[in-house]
C-alpha cells in the first residue's frame, strides 16, 4: 500500500475505486516513518474510518495487515477496534475483528489473513477502524499507521536478477566455538546444518576493533574505522558523508528493515539511516538478552513472511552471547556439560570479573564452568537463528544470499583478561564467517584467504549488481562464487576505546601487537584507573606471535624474531599514517645500550606532543618551540606525533651515545638530510614512512607527516550513545 499512495494511486472521499485508484480513503493519507518505543516502521498514516483496497487476490494469497495507533500527544490511546472484511461478487466476509485487548500495551499489531479461498477474483479488502478513550468514546485527533499493508502469493517469485540479502550478526561469538571451526557438533548445529554445509565458510575472518560501534560502522560502510572515528566511545556514530550499505540498497530499491539487539546501535548514531523498517533492542533490556533474541526472531520473522516479489536487506543482530551468560539452555544456572559445578562464580559475574571487582575462588574450576556456560550462550543464539532460517518462505530460499558473522569475540581470561573491547588478540578480533546463497556458492567450501568485516559491504554491494564505494575494504565475491583468488591482505586493527593506543597488524601469518602504554590518558573513574593497571601488567608493550604455530597468541617472540618486527613495523607505521595525525619523530635500530638524543626546533610552538609507543625510560620535553628527545635502545621504532600549525622543522642536534649520527641516518621522504637543515612539511610529506628492511637495522631517525591526514571524526559526545554505553557498563 506504501508503494501506491507514494504514486498517488487512490481517491479521497469515497469516490470509488478502480484499476487507476485502486485505494479509497475517508480523507487523505500521508507516508510518515513512525514508531512507539523502539520499533520503527516507514507507514501509510490514516485517520480511524475505512478504507478499501481493490485487488485481483493471487494463488494462495494472504494479507498482511500491521497496524499502531497514535494520539495526539504522541501517546497510544487505550483502545482500537478494527473490522476487516472481503467484498467479492457473491457476498461480503469478515475475515478478521480486531477486539481492543489486542492492543492494550504499545506496538504494532501485525496479521496475517488467509486470501486463498479467493484465489484469481477481483475482490475489494474494506477495513474499517474506531478509536475510542477509556469511557469508550470516539477518541479525536489520532491516526492509524498502516505497515505493512500487502497481499502474497504462496508461490510468488522474484521478479529481478538481484539477491535478497540476509545479515545476521551475532553479538560477541567467539569463532572457535562454533561447530565450523572445530567446536564439535553439539556447539552450533543449526549453523552447521543451515550454513556451513550449504555454504562457505571463510577460516580467517578478522573484526577491526574489539567492540560493537566502531566494527558495526566499518561492516556497514565497507571503511577501517580507525580512518572514520576519533578516540572518544561515546560520540562514535557513522559519518553523515559515508553512505551506508543499508542506504544504498534501499536507493537501489530493496526493501529494508534491521532488528538489533545491542542498543548501543540506535538512531542517534546512524544505524536508522536507508531502513524501511527497524526494530532496536531498550537500552534497560541489555542484561536480558535471552529475552530479547526471542523478540528480535519473532518480529524478523514477521517481517520475511510479508515479502513480496521485491528484493529485499534484513539485518538481524542478535545480543547473546555478551554477558551475563544466562539463558535457558542452562539448567539451575548451570551447563549440561558441567552439571556439578559447586562454586559460587555464576554467568552474571562476567561484568565483575572484566571491571576486577571480584576475583576467582577456584580459577582451574571455575574457568571451565564460564567456559561452559559461553558456550550455552552460542547454543542458545544458534536456536534463534535456526528458528530465523525456518521463518523464510521456501520460494524464497533459492535467490537469499545469507552472511552470518559476529561483531567481535570474547576473551574468556586467555589473556589474562574478561569480556571484549580491551585487547587485539585473536579471541578478541577473529571472528565466524559463513555464507550460503544456493546455486552460486558451492555448498562445503572452505576459504583460507583473509576476510575482513569491513570487506562485507562491498561483497554484498556487488552481489546486488552495485558499485561498492570507495571505501578500504574490498569485495569477496570473486573468492565465494569463483575459483579465482584476491591478493594476500594485511590485517591491521585499532582498540578505539578509553585508555592508550593499542595497534596490530597481521601478515603471512605472523602479527605485531603494540600497547602505547606510556600515552598519557584522562582517567575519569576509579574503574578506569584499576582497567589500565590490570592491562599495563598483563599486556606486554609490544608483541610478536607466529599464528601458525601458535595461535593462541602464548609465547612473545619479540626479542627473538628481529626480521619479523623489521617486516611488519612498516605495515602498521603506513596503516597509522591513514588513522593518526601529526608529524612522526622516531627512532628506529637504537643499539642495545645506546641512547639517541634528539634535538628540534619548530618555526612556530607545537599545540600538542604525544607519545608514539615511547618507553617508560625514555625522556620527552617540549619546551616553546624547542623538542629535546632522549630514546633509548629498543626492539620497536618509537618516537613522539607533534601536532600543530607549523610548517616547518630544523634538525638542530642528533647524537648517538653522544656523537653525531652518521650522515645518511636522517630519514624524510624526501631523502636523507643533515642537523642543522630546515625541512618543510612539504619535504616531509609522503605516502608511506621509509622502509625500515632497506636501512639493514642501522640507527636511524625519520621525520613523516603523512600526506592524507584523516578524516575529521564526528561530532560532539553524543548522550544517547553515552547513555546505552553505560547500560552495558562501558562508560
Amino acid at each position: 500500500m506504501v508503494e501506491l499512495v507514494r504514486a498517488g494511486s487512490f481517491s479521497v472521499g469515497g469516490s470509488g475505486l478502480s484499476a487507476e485508484a485502486p485505494l479509497s480513503f475517508e480523507s487523505t493519507p500521508r507516508i510518515a516513518r513512525v514508531g512507539s518505543g523502539s520499533h520503527w516502521r516507514t507507514a501509510v498514516l490514516t485517520e480511524p474510518g475505512t478504507w478499501s483496497w481493490k485487488l485481483t487476490v493471487p494463488s494462495g494469497g494472504s494479507l498482511h495487515l500491521g497496524v499502531e495507533v497514535f494520539g495526539p500527544d504522541g501517546a497510544t490511546p487505550p483502545t482500537m477496534e478494527a473490522v476487516v472484511a472481503v467484498v467479492s461478487p457473491e457476498r461480503r466476509k469478515v475475515v478478521r475483528v480486531v477486539s481492543p485487548q489486542e492492543l492494550d500495551s504499545p506496538g504494532w499489531l501485525d496479521l496475517t489473513l488467509d486470501l486463498a479461498r479467493w484465489s484469481g477474483d477481483e475482490v475489494i479488502c474494506e477495513v474499517s477502524t474506531r478509536v475510542l478513550d477509556v469511557e469508550a468514546r470516539p477518541m479525536p485527533g489520532v491516526e492509524l499507521a498502516w505497515s505493512p499493508t500487502r497481499v502474497v502469493s504462496s508461490d510468488a517469485r522474484r521478479a529481478g536478477k538481484a539477491p535478497n540479502i540476509v545479515l545476521v550478526v551475532i553479538d560477541t561469538l567467539r569463532y572457535d566455538f562454533l561447530s565450523a571451526y572445530g567446536a564439535g557438533r553439539w556447539a552450533s548445529p543449526r549453523m552447521a546444518s543451515t550454513l556451513e554445509r550449504r555454504g562457505a565458510v571463510f577460516e580467517q575472518a578478522y573484526a577491526q576493533a574489539p567492540w560493537t560501534l566502531p566494527s558495526m560502522i566499518s561492516l556497514m560502510t565497507g571503511t577501517h574505522p580507525a580512518e572514520i572515528l576519533g578516540r572518544d566511545p561515546a560520540a562514535y556514530a557513522v559519518p553523515t558523508d559515508l553512505v551506508t550499505l543499508p542506504e544504498r540498497l534501499q536507493h537501489a530499491g530493496y526493501e529494508t528493515a534491521a532488528f538489533i539487539g545491542n542498543p548501543t546501535l540506535h538512531h542517534g548514531n546512524g544505524f536508522a539511516r536507508g531502513l524501511d523498517e527497524l526494530y532496536i533492542s531498550p537500552a534497560e533490556n541489555a542484561f536480558v538478552s535471552s529475552i530479547e533474541d526471542e523478540v528480535i526472531t519473532v518480529k524478523a520473522s514477521s517481517w520475511l513472511g510479508s515479502r513480496g516479489s521485491a528484493a529485499f536487506f534484513l539485518y538481524v543482530h542478535y545480543l547473546a552471547p555478551h554477558d551475563p551468560y544466562s539463558n535457558s539452555v542452562q539448567f539451575l544456572g548451570r551447563s549440561l556439560r558441567r552439571p556439578f559445578y559447586f562454586g559460587r562464580i555464576t554467568g552474571l559475574d562476567v561484568h565483575d570479573l572484566f571491571l576486577g571487582t571480584k576475583t576467582l575462588d577456584d580459577p582451574s574450576a571455575d574457568l571451565r564452568h564460564l567456559r561452559a556456560l559461553y558456550a550455552t550462550e552460542v547454543r542458545y543464539v544458534d536456536r534463534w537463528l535456526g528458528r530465523l532460517f525456518a521463518a523464510v518462505p521456501e520460494r524464497l530460499l533459492e535467490d537469499t544470499l545469507f552472511v552470518v558473522t559476529a561483531d567481535h569475540g570474547e576473551e574468556l581470561l586467555d589473556h589474562g583478561g574478561w569480556k571484549h573491547g580491551r585487547t587485539l588478540y585473536e579471541e578478541q578480533l577473529r571472528v565466524p564467517l559463513l555464507v550460503r546463497w544456493d546455486g552460486k556458492v558451492e555448498p562445503g567450501k572452505r576459504i583460507s584467504s583473509p576476510a575482513r568485516l569491513m570487506d562485507i559491504a562491498p561483497t554484498l554491494l556487488q552481489a546486488a549488481g552495485l558499485e561498492a564505494d570507495s571505501g578500504s575494504g574490498r569485495s569477496l565475491l570473486p573468492l565465494l562464487v569463483g575459483s579465482s583468488g584476491l591478493d594476500e591482505v594485511d590485517l591491521y586493527a585499532e582498540q578505539l576505546n578509553f585508555g592508550p593506543r593499542k595497534v596490530s597488524v597481521t601478515s603471512g601469518g605472523e602479527k605485531l601487537i603494540l600497547f602505547d602504554v606510556n600515552e598519557r590518558t584522562k582517567v575519569e573513574s576509579k574503574l578506569q584507573q584499576r582497567l589500565l593497571e590490570s592491562e599495563s601488567e598483563r599486556i606486554p608493550r609490544a608483541a610478536v606471535y607466529d599464528l601458525r604455530s601458535d595461535p593462541g597468541e602464548q609465547t612473545n617472540l619479540i626479542e627473538q624474531a628481529p626480521t619479523t618486527v623489521r617486516r611488519l613495523l612498516p605495515l602498521l607505521h603506513r596503516r597509522m599514517g591513514r588513522t593518526t595525525a601529526g608529524l612522526r619523530v622516531v627512532a628506529s635500530a637504537v643499539p642495545s645500550g645506546g641512547t639517541l638524543e634528539v634535538r628540534l626546533r619548530f618555526d612556530v610552538e607545537p599545540e600538542a606532543l604525544s607519545s608514539y609507543f615511547l618507553a617508560a625510560d625514555d625522556r620527552v620535553a617540549l619546551e616553546g618551540r624547542d623538542l629535546q628527545l632522549e630514546l633509548g635502545s629498543d626492539v620497536i621504532d618509537k618516537g613522539v606525533l607533534v601536532k600543530g600549525a607549523f610548517q616547518s622543522v630544523e634538525l638542530v642536534e642528533v647524537l648517538l651515545d653522544g656523537r653525531p649520527l652518521p650522515e645518511g641516518s636522517f630519514v624524510t621522504l624526501a631523502g636523507p638530510s643533515s642537523p642543522a637543515e630546515a625541512l618543510s612539511l612539504d619535504l616531509l610529506r609522503g605516502p608511506a614512512p621509509p622502509s625500515l628492511e632497506s636501512s639493514g637495522g642501522e640507527p636511524r631517525l625519520w621525520l613523516w607527516l603523512p600526506e592524507a591526514k584523516p578524516p575529521t571524526p564526528p561530532g560532539a559526545i553524543n548522550p544517547e550513545t553515552l547513555r546505552r554505553l553505560r547500560a552495558l557498563g562501558y562508560a
